[in-house]
């Protein structure tokens, strides 16, 4: 996977783009993360965080910074979901 900005956007292998003012959709990851039958530290282990942090983002109390928009795109392909299904756009943008 190769990811770059162009301006304000988040390009990742060409073709998938992240805007930086979208963010991650905690209760909606953890609802798609249930459904795939997928526990929360195993899902964390995956994703190559805590269990803490994906509990605080899926709780909603964790919106991650834009160095850390690229999990964004790890956690819809580990639910293997489009992106847009675990964005949406950041409070005040």
């Amino acid at each position: 996977m190769t990811a770059a900005y162009r301006g304000s956007t988040l390009l990742i292998d060409g073709s998938t783009t992240i805007d930086r003012s979208m963010t991650v959709d905690g209760p909606a990851v953890r609802i798609l993360r249930q459904r795939s039958g997928i526990q929360q530290g195993t899902f964390a282990q995956r994703l190559g965080v805590s269990q803490p942090y994906l509990r605080d983002i899926e709780s909603g109390r964790r919106r991650l910074k834009r160095d850390d928009q690229g999990l964004i795109f790890r956690i819809a392909e580990e639910l293997d979901v489009p992106v847009r299904m675990v964005t949406i756009r950041a409070p005040g943008e």
